[in-house]
């Protein structure tokens, strides 16, 4: 029960911190000791965990966004919701074309975590070189992103780092960046859950409902804290973290 609840706090601080929270999980998975399917499980039910963090943080907007999808004159919310069909696309080929790949990476640690977590560092302090425009969204632009989405799909790079950066360097505004990066992480996480049919009945217990229960409120602290610091351009120390994450693994294969 404890593994699970810490299980939960690394979930819900690293999803949303552009640190990657499936690299993270399987490095505690492998320092806890658990592995093969039951982590890979716990894997994607702790996700749906973090995405009702974002439902509930972002409730207003997304509750004006769907109120204003149905009224004539809300075109700008229609286009809202086509963008991130589009930036969805990527995600969801590489998840269908590389599911069994995919769920061996998250099994068992490897070499390759550290290789994205380098890779992720690269993204998180390159972006803070890029001045952030107010440049509107487009079809491309979004495609663009979901292909940064879709790379993000690997354990070790961040879903949030790599989408935010590929959104300032689209020209958007650092705070549009930020804003149309959780909206993805709901189609994202709901499609790849539904995909991956991961959902056990030994999942729902006690330990597993405190461990959803962690990642929800810590993922709440954790957007807070990311929406400081992008909007203060300073992605690159999460990037110097993640770097030291890479060298760490070495050690731990």
């Amino acid at each position: 029960m404890l593994k699970s609840v810490l299980l939960g706090l690394v979930q819900g601080l690293t999803e949303f911190l552009p640190v990657s929270s499936s690299g993270h999980l399987v490095l505690a998975n492998s320092v806890l000791g658990t592995s093969g399917e039951a982590a890979f499980e716990e894997t994607a039910f702790l996700h749906l965990a973090t995405l009702l963090a974002v439902l509930f943080y972002f409730r207003k907007g997304l509750l004006a966004l769907l109120l204003d999808f149905f009224k004539a004159g809300g075109a700008a919310s229609r286009m809202t919701v086509l963008y991130l069909f589009i930036a969805s696309i990527p995600a969801g080929i590489a998840g269908i074309l590389a599911k069994d790949w995919l769920a061996g990476m998250f099994r068992a640690n490897s070499l390759w975590i550290s290789i994205f977590f380098l890779i992720n560092a690269a993204l998180l302090i390159g972006s803070d070189h890029i001045k952030g425009k107010n440049a509107p969204l487009n079809g491309g632009k979004s495609f663009f992103i979901g292909i940064l989405q879709a790379l993000a799909i690997l354990p070790g790079i961040s879903r949030s780092g790599s989408t935010i950066g590929a959104g300032i360097f689209c020209g958007l505004s650092r705070e549009k960046a930020l804003e149309f990066s959780f909206y993805m992480s709901i189609p994202a996480v709901l499609f790849g859950n539904l995909l991956l049919g991961s959902f056990s009945a030994s999942l729902f217990n006690t330990g597993m409902m405190l461990a959803s229960a962690a990642a929800f409120l810590s993922g709440l602290a954790a957007i807070s804290l990311l929406m400081l610091m992008v909007k203060k351009s300073r992605l690159r120390y999460f990037g110097f973290y993640t770097l030291a994450v890479a060298l760490i693994n070495l050690f731990l294969i």
